[in-house]
């Protein structure tokens, strides 16, 4: 299951805006974006799902952007 909460870290601590999507435990990915940050294209969204998944994969760096 791959699902995207946005929030912000402050003092130490990470706020979602929104209600996370169980109760039980979870593993999570944190990624810290600067404010200037536009939403992740295709290529992104594609790697952070197959290391969700642990399938690793090479990716050039300028699909990233």
């Amino acid at each position: 299951m791959y699902i995207t909460i946005s929030g912000i870290y402050e003092n130490g601590q990470i706020i979602l805006q929104e209600s996370a999507p169980t109760e039980s435990r979870m593993k999570v990915l944190v990624i810290f974006l600067e404010e200037s940050e536009f939403l992740p294209n295709q290529t992104t969204i594609n790697a952070l799902q197959a290391a969700e998944r642990s399938e690793y994969e090479a990716v050039n760096l300028d699909e990233l952007k």
